[in-house]
């Protein structure tokens, strides 16, 4: 697109869309947006940042100066989420079911303790 404004708007729509957001908030968006980042955090601030943006543009109608370079972070991210959805190897059927995986914990030890719960529920409670 030509115009950068309306890039912004469409890749951060097909962002929401591939997080599979629907009406949740934007920190949803956010955070399973950046779970397949190595640097978390990192990948939060910049999505904040366009998430601040697109909304200033939709509420308030400001644009920025640096609206070039929020259009390629926008199309970066666009294409990260893309990727994963094509590559990953767990074949997500759905949108729903890879956004229950974007929603896992990071940290070792939570992960390690939902193991040893599905586990035991597998052997005890599953028919």
């Amino acid at each position: 697109m030509s115009n950068w404004e309306n890039a912004i708007l469409h890749l951060w729509s097909v962002i929401e869309y591939l997080t599979y957001t629907g009406t949740k908030n934007y920190d949803v968006t956010i955070e399973r947006a950046s779970f397949i980042f190595d640097d978390r955090e990192l990948a939060k601030q910049i999505l904040n940042q366009l998430r601040e943006y697109r909304n200033n543009y939709v509420h308030k109608s400001e644009i920025s100066i640096h609206q070039e370079m929020l259009m390629y972070q926008a199309k970066y991210y666009c294409e990260q989420q893309l990727l994963f959805h094509i590559f990953n190897s767990f074949h997500f059927e759905t949108l729903e079911e890879a956004s229950k995986f974007l929603d896992l914990s990071k940290d070792k030890s939570k992960l390690s303790r939902n193991i040893k719960l599905f586990d035991y529920a597998l052997k005890n409670y599953a028919k």
